[in-house]
C-alpha cells in the first residue's frame, strides 16, 4: 500500500472513530456530556470559614465535593454560580455531608447529582461552588446561652452589621409601620404578635409573645441553633458581666466581660434605623431581644445603651436596632 493510501487509511480511520463516539453520546446522550464536560470545564472552588480545601472529582454520573473541616459546624448549603448566575443547589440532588452538622475533619464529602439539576450536564467554562457552613465564632461567658462574636450582618465585632424591625429577617432602606411586615400600617393593626385586641387587626390576639424561628433574624440569616436573645438572657447578660466603654479598632460600645469567667464580647455602638435614615451611630447602641412587650404588644424589648447607661427598654416594632445571635 502506497504511503498516500496509508494517510488517507488512517484519517478514515480517526473519522470513524470520531463519528463513533458521537454516536455514542447520542444514543448515552448524558453521561458522556458530563464526562467532557467535567473533564474540559475548570471548576473553581470556593470555601467559607470552617471550610477549606475543597476538591472535585467524578464518581460515575456524579461530582463529589471533597472539603475539610476546621471545627464541628452546620453545612448548610451548596452554592452554584455559572457564567455570574448564582443559585442555591437543592438538597433533592446532594447527599453526604450536607444539611446537618458535620464533625471535623478531613475529606468531608457531598455528593451532588448533576444530572438530576441539569438534564443536559453542565454547559459552561465558568462554573463555581462554594460549600456553605454555618460556622460562626461565639464566647462562652459562663451564662445559659453562648453569645455570638458579631452582629448578624457583620464580618468583625467592630462591625455595625444589618438592621433589622423586630420579627423581621431582611434588612430594607425605611423602617416605619407602613413597611412593617406584621400590621397593616398602624400600631393598632397587628396581624401577628398581638396580646391585647386593641392592637389586632380586627381585634386579633394570638398571644405570642416570643419570635418564630422563621421570622427570627439570627436564626433565619445563620441557621442551626442560632436565634435571638430573649428578654431573660439579655437580662442575664447585664447583670452578670461587667460594662466597659471603650473603643475597639477605632469603633466605639461596650468591652461586656463575664464576672464568672473573664470572657468578653464586643457590642459596638450601632445606633439604629428609623425612616430612611441611621440615627446614633457612635454613641449608642439598641440590641433586640425576641421578646414583645409585656405592655404594649407595638412594641419588643431591647437592651440600650450610650457611654453613661446601660438598661432594658422597648421600642416600636418596626424600627431597625442591631441583632447579636446567642446559641446552646
Amino acid at each position: 500500500m502506497s504511503r498516500s493510501n496509508q494517510v488517507q487509511l488512517f484519517k478514515q480511520t480517526l473519522l470513524q472513530k470520531y463519528i463513533k463516539i458521537i454516536i455514542n453520546m447520542t444514543l448515552i446522550r448524558f453521561r458522556y456530556l458530563l464526562t467532557l464536560l467535567l473533564i474540559l470545564s475548570p471548576l473553581h472552588l470556593f470555601a467559607q470559614s470552617a471550610v477549606s480545601n475543597v476538591r472535585a472529582i467524578q464518581e460515575g454520573r456524579n461530582v463529589v465535593l471533597l472539603y475539610d473541616l476546621s471545627k464541628d459546624t452546620e453545612i448548610r448549603q451548596v452554592k452554584i454560580d455559572i457564567d455570574g448566575h448564582s443559585r442555591v443547589l437543592p438538597m433533592s440532588s446532594l447527599s453526604g455531608d450536607v444539611g446537618k452538622k458535620v464533625s471535623r475533619g478531613a475529606d468531608r464529602r457531598i455528593v451532588y447529582n448533576v444530572l438530576e439539576d441539569y438534564k443536559d450536564g453542565l454547559r459552561s467554562d465558568n462554573v463555581y461552588f462554594v460549600v456553605v457552613d454555618n460556622y460562626h465564632e461565639y464566647v462562652d461567658l459562663g451564662l445559659s446561652v453562648k453569645w455570638a462574636t458579631c452582629n448578624v450582618g457583620a464580618e468583625t465585632p467592630e462591625d455595625y452589621g444589618d438592621y433589622f424591625a423586630w420579627g423581621e429577617a431582611k434588612p430594607k432602606s425605611t423602617y416605619d409601620w407602613n413597611t412593617y411586615k406584621w400590621c397593616q400600617g398602624s400600631k393598632t393593626t397587628m396581624t401577628k404578635y398581638c396580646t391585647k385586641s386593641i392592637y389586632g387587626t380586627y381585634g386579633t390576639v394570638d398571644n405570642k409573645t416570643q419570635l418564630d424561628l422563621s421570622d427570627d433574624a439570627a436564626h433565619v440569616n445563620w441557621g442551626g441553633s442560632w436565634r435571638m436573645p430573649t428578654h431573660d438572657e439579655l437580662r442575664e447578660l447585664i447583670e452578670n458581666c461587667s460594662w466597659t466603654w471603650t473603643t475597639q479598632n477605632g469603633v466605639k460600645g461596650y468591652k461586656v466581660t463575664s464576672k464568672t469567667n473573664g470572657n468578653s464580647i464586643f457590642l459596638p455602638a450601632a445606633g439604629y434605623r428609623f425612616g430612611s435614615s441611621l440615627y446614633n451611630a457612635g454613641s449608642y447602641g439598641y440590641y433586640w431581644s425576641s421578646s414583645l412587650s409585656t405592655d404594649d404588644p407595638s412594641d419588643a424589648g431591647y437592651v440600650r445603651f450610650s457611654s453613661s447607661i446601660v438598661d432594658w427598654g422597648s421600642s416600636r416594632r418596626y424600627c431597625g436596632p442591631s441583632v447579636r445571635p446567642v446559641c446552646p
